[in-house]
């Protein structure tokens, strides 16, 4: 490899030097579709001074058009050219094809994986590009992140199939999309697939992107914002935790008077998904800030499959009648 292409790798092999390093002994697992952002991840790692043994590669045929076949079986056939032990995972035919749910089926799929090859973490080629999309898309009521919020590079470990410990990495985060082409570029790697709904604008995350392209969005600026989001968020969750208690059949959100808006409202979102914790809450936000701009107001309302009264500073999640407390 020339110095210059050394050179220009060099601070994606440090991320991994962070990131991947502590699994070299029990393992993770790449998630490679094929397009620029995934390829980019396999060959940088490929190539990674301290590569360790047990790297594997999934790369998942979505099923959804004639080419995704191929596509995941040519990123089969480059890992195992490249060293690594490579499988490629199909999903069943499903009348869903949205991106929610595609995305929920292939995570479904890797996680059990994950769990045959005995490894605890997933790596993911998620870009800067990423975090600024999710935090424009949330800006227009198009998905993304919660409240803007960015993605983690090491999401915390959470219980996946009955097991606990397993992790997303996402070493790219702090990475350009163009960034990650020029290193593909460097590397002699023109193979890459571009998927043909990105070019005709299907689906919200593309739409995003194009709007970003045509308005030469300042990316990182986004990407920044995203996760100071995400810190901000964090600090209002644990400031909010406190609020909230479980009870059987019921959930009490304390709203003392002397709080801000912000946080009665995160203990309301937080008090929300602890009693439907499979429930998509994300259009309760209105009501949940009306609730927590009132005063001591006595009132009920219905949402999202359950019932809230709000009585003595204090509102109450339940399925059946009224707490009066």
């Amino acid at each position: 490899m020339q110095t210059k292409t050394r050179r220009l790798i060099q601070p994606i092999w440090n991320t991994l030097d962070a990131y991947f390093s502590p699994y070299s002994a029990t393992g993770l697992l790449l998630c490679v579709s094929g397009g620029s952002d995934s390829r980019a991840l396999m060959e940088a790692v490929a190539h990674w001074p301290g590569r360790f043994e047990r790297i594997y590669v999934a790369s998942v045929d979505h099923a959804t058009r004639s080419e995704t076949p191929f596509e995941a079986s040519a990123v089969c056939a480059r890992a195992k050219a490249l060293g690594f032990d490579s499988h490629r995972l199909t999903l069943l035919p499903s009348e869903k094809k949205d991106e929610a749910s595609l995305r929920q089926r292939r995570y479904d799929a890797i996680w059990q994986l994950a769990q045959e090859l005995g490894v605890s973490a997933i790596a993911t080629a998620h870009t800067q590009d990423d975090q600024a999309e999710s935090f424009v898309m949330d800006l227009m009521g198009l998905g993304g992140g919660p409240e803007g919020a960015g993605m983690l590079a090491i999401s915390p470990p959470f219980e996946k199939g009955g097991q606990g410990g397993f992790r997303i990495i996402r070493p790219l985060l702090n990475f350009s999309r163009a960034y990650l082409i020029a290193v593909l570029t460097a590397l002699n790697v023109n193979d890459y697939f571009v998927d043909p709904t990105n070019l005709k604008g299907e689906g919200r995350r593309v739409q995003v992107r194009d709007f970003l392209a045509l308005h030469q969005a300042p990316k990182p600026r986004l990407a920044l914002l995203a996760e100071k989001r995400r810190l901000d968020m964090d600090a209002l969750k644990t400031l909010s935790e406190d609020l909230v208690s479980i009870e059987p059949d019921q959930v009490k959100v304390r709203l003392p008077a002397n709080i801000s808006e912000s946080i009665k409202f995160q203990a309301l979102k937080i008090g929300l998904s602890k009693f439907l914790p499979y429930n998509d809450n994300r259009s309760a936000g209105q009501v949940l800030a009306q609730i927590a701009h009132m005063d001591s107001e006595k009132k009920t309302f219905d949402i999202s499959g359950c019932k809230i009264s709000v009585c003595n500073q204090q509102a109450t999640f339940s399925l059946h009648g009224f707490s009066s407390n």
